[in-house]
């Protein structure tokens, strides 16, 4: 499942909890993507056509280590990126450490936020609980956020930024990831 959409990371969570302490002889989850966090918005850019959580995730670097990279364009055709735009992290990064992706990979029992992750399960293999679950996540997103504002030190990070200075800055970047792409991407 992927869904990008506001406070999408609480759907992921439940169902996690729901799979694994009430249903698991009946359900098992594979893989769940979620643009943001239980408690944060999904940010789109019409310049993008559609939300950034999506745009990050089409983002592919050109070659291994390389700064250009390829992502999927309005039209849905590929264009020039940077690979600094690229899966969770960028997503936070584009964001400014508002809009957090949750995801859960291969059924392996580990949950991340913005690539940071953690274990679902007590040492006795039982399921944490939904505010354990939350409070690991949120320890996790204050940790990327961090990082993303000794990076970005010019943007506020959090729930205080309005949808208008959040839609600037995103075509701030995405305007310089465009101009400083070069002749190749």
């Amino acid at each position: 499942a992927v869904l990008d959409s506001c406070h999408s990371g609480g759907w992921v969570i439940r169902l996690l909890h729901q799979c694994f302490h009430d249903r698991a002889d009946l359900l098992v989850p594979f893989n769940l993507f979620a643009s943001c966090m239980h408690d944060e918005f999904a940010f789109e850019d019409s310049s993008l056509g559609h939300g950034i959580f999506t745009y990050c995730l089409s983002v592919q670097e050109s070659a291994l280590g390389s700064f250009g990279a390829v992502g999927i364009l309005p039209d849905n055709s590929h264009g020039p990126s940077l690979a600094i735009a690229a899966g969770e992290r960028g997503c936070s990064f584009l964001t400014a450490g508002s809009q957090n992706p949750v995801s859960y990979w291969n059924g392996a029992g580990q949950l991340e936020v913005s690539q940071s992750g953690f274990s679902i399960f007590h040492d006795d293999d039982n399921v944490l609980t939904e505010n354990s679950i939350l409070d690991q996540l949120s320890r996790k997103r204050d940790e990327t956020r961090t990082v993303i504002q000794a990076a970005r030190p010019h943007l506020r990070i959090g729930t205080g930024i309005s949808d208008e200075e959040m839609r600037r800055s995103i075509q701030q970047t995405l305007a310089y990831i465009v101009n400083s792409r070069g002749s190749t991407p």
